[in-house]
């Protein structure tokens, strides 16, 4: 499990809504419930308890911790881990392979933030998650915070 810097940081941005809401940023929009939970089950008057949201926020942390890893050639730190766990939390983890499926999104796999990570470049990876502060083609303040956020506890 991530460290509780990840959580709290993941828990900030994301903030927990019990009742489906729809997320009109996304591109599609989607509906959207828990700490930012989406998928075919949820939709339109999908109603969690916050025992559920809690639970299911926790096993995808650790899905997407598991993810992360698997992409990274050079072991991350636990703040860098966490760090890239939030990104990834957020953005998706991309498609796989060689060649981009067609409607396919970029994700962590694609981002500079791994790059640069697995080549060593810390400090490039650090300023790569600025790179992901669009939502609905215009940048976001709030996308801008989280990503200041996750460059932060990436270089503690």
């Amino acid at each position: 499990m991530i460290n509780a810097a990840g959580i709290a940081l993941i828990k900030e941005f994301e903030n927990c809504k019990l009742v489906a809401y729809l997320d009109k940023l996304a591109d599609p929009p989607v509906w959207t419930v828990g700490w930012g939970q989406t998928g075919p089950d949820i939709q339109e008057g999908t109603i969690w308890t916050q025992a559920k949201a809690d639970a299911v926020f926790l096993q995808t942390t650790a899905e997407f911790e598991r993810a992360v890893l698997a992409e990274c050639v050079v072991e991350p730190n636990e703040n860098q881990l966490a760090a890239m766990v939030s990104f990834a939390y957020n953005i998706g983890m991309g498609w796989t392979g060689a060649k981009k499926p067609r409607r396919a999104r970029d994700g962590f796999r694609q981002s500079t933030v791994l790059r640069r990570h697995n080549a060593g470049d810390f400090v490039g990876a650090a300023a790569a998650f600025a790179l992901w502060n669009k939502a609905g083609g215009q940048v976001r303040a709030g996308l801008t915070r989280r990503r200041a956020a996750e460059a932060a506890l990436y270089l503690t």
